[in-house]
């Protein structure tokens, strides 16, 4: 369940922005059904100090389609981003590729925790 997220690219437009970022999941697979792997988006990393790398107050619209997706999954995974308890701390539900169905619980296989290039991105409003 603990993943760390690492900003990797914020794009700042006029009125929305877009913040991309690094994921590496550790320990073990919780469905979703059982509370799922929770992302912290302000608790990412930002080694870069990129400007704009926070959501500030409102966060991304989860309910918007297209607000948070992934750009790859880990691991030959496919993964979906779900509404969670804010807008700030979204839902990772990865599935696996053979049947269709969502992961089941239990230990990430070593390809995922060895996926250095698993990337979320989230779009909202830009305003800090």
């Amino acid at each position: 369940m603990p993943n760390v997220m690492t900003v990797k690219r914020v794009q700042n437009l006029e009125r929305d922005k877009a913040i991309r970022y690094g994921v590496r999941l550790t320990g073990a697979y919780v469905q979703v059904a059982n509370g799922g792997e929770v992302l912290n988006l302000n608790g990412a990393l930002n080694p870069g100090f990129l400007p704009g790398g926070i959501w500030g107050l409102t966060g991304p619209d989860p309910k918007v389609a297209g607000a948070g997706y992934p750009l790859q999954g880990p691991g030959g995974l496919a993964a979906e981003v779900v509404p969670g308890v804010d807008a700030f701390h979204p839902i990772l539900k990865l599935f696996d590729t053979t049947t269709g169905n969502e992961l089941a619980a239990g230990n990430y296989s070593a390809a995922v925790l060895a996926d250095t290039n698993f990337l979320l991105s989230f779009e909202g409003r830009n305003i800090d």
